[in-house]
């Protein structure tokens, strides 16, 4: 179906995931059944304190928009302070599903201003975890399987080793990496996959903690209002300062380039 539906009856996938979420909570309201929805088949995440952002930023990562999930919320009560609480906490957390992959948050000029206040961009890098340099970096407008593969294509071209024996790329659960392009394209060139377990950023650590430098060391200082030097300043961050530079404590403080030399 083309048709897009529009007023306050659409339903996105952002909402249809929040009705589940407000459902577990309304039915259950502060009693924690962990045990009873794993037997159910559905995905348990741990406890959450709302309060504490830091306690729910990465819990959902990798979570399939539109899933079912069951919540534990600390101090939960049937009130509607604490309803809203939970509500709030959770709108917080839906602004940070897949946000590993979102660049940055750039100005409209002025003249294409109306209701669109800023526009999203979208980075898929592979790194090599022998010495944590990046072998491909791709950036677009949205993040689906084709931006995958064309990263994923890249590394191959630029770094024949890759097919050598096989790889294993490692990745989140995002529906780009599980879709049947991508594994199609992965088993052409007999790359494994591996992927972390549902709701476990930590199984990805190297990447997401690549995403947070590339973040604080170029793109928060900076306001875009062109994609095209943004994603070239993205090409020139990895290739000229990333790779070749800046130090690593994990290389014993040696570059990714210096380290693979040794």
């Amino acid at each position: 179906m083309s048709a897009e539906i529009s007023g306050r009856n659409r339903v996105t996938p952002h909402k249809a995931h929040k009705l589940e979420i407000k459902q577990i909570y309304n039915h259950y309201r502060k009693h924690w059944l962990g045990a009873f929805w794993e037997e159910n088949g559905v995905e348990v995440i741990p406890t959450v304190c709302w309060s504490d952002e830091k306690s729910f930023e990465w819990c959902f990562d990798g979570e399939p928009v539109g899933g079912t999930v069951a919540v534990s919320s600390v101090g939960t009560q049937n009130s509607k302070t604490a309803k809203a609480a939970f509500l709030t906490g959770y709108e917080a957390m839906c602004d940070r599903l897949r946000s590993e992959a979102i660049l940055f948050y750039g100005n409209v000029p002025e003249e294409c201003k109306g209701n669109i206040m800023r526009v999203k961009r979208y980075n898929c890098t592979i790194i090599d975890l022998h010495d944590l340099s990046v072998i491909a970096s791709v950036s677009g407008r949205n993040i689906t399987a084709e931006l995958g593969s064309r990263t994923l294509s890249k590394a191959i071209s630029q770094h024949p080793w890759v097919l050598k024996n096989g790889v294993v790329l490692h990745s989140d659960r995002g529906s780009q990496y599980t879709s049947k392009e991508f594994t199609d394209y992965c088993s052409a060139y007999n790359v494994t996959q591996s992927m972390s377990r549902a709701g476990c950023p930590y199984d990805n650590a190297p990447m997401e903690r690549y995403f947070n430098t590339l973040k604080s060391e170029l793109i928060y200082r900076h306001s875009y209002s062109c994609e095209d030097k943004l994603f070239s300043d993205i090409e020139n961050y990895v290739l000229l300062w990333y790779n070749s530079v800046r130090p690593h404590s994990f290389n014993n403080s040696l570059t990714p380039w210096q380290k693979r030399l040794t």
